[in-house]
């Protein structure tokens, strides 16, 4: 299993979510949003391919949007019986 964290800069549930990975050694990668140098891409352009998303983190597994850092830990629930 590799997530991919949506995140952006000072964002205290981006970094919940890192954490949580961390914790649990699940597999993932970090795409940052935002106009500086190594983000993976704009907020407008992050738009145009979530435009329903309206907080971060997003957390997808396989192209499938999970949701935020509260919908990952329902989510591993559900798969792990326990988080």
């Amino acid at each position: 299993m590799k997530l991919i964290i949506w995140s952006i800069d000072n964002c205290v549930s981006c970094a919940r979510a890192e954490m949580l990975c961390k914790t649990k050694k699940i597999e993932y990668e970090v795409f940052k949003v935002g106009d500086k140098p190594g983000c993976a891409c704009t907020l407008s352009e992050f738009k145009a391919i979530y435009p329903d998303q309206k907080t971060f983190p997003l957390i997808t597994y396989k192209n499938e949007s999970i949701g935020g850092y509260e919908a990952l830990v329902s989510y591993l629930t559900s798969r792990r019986g326990t988080v």
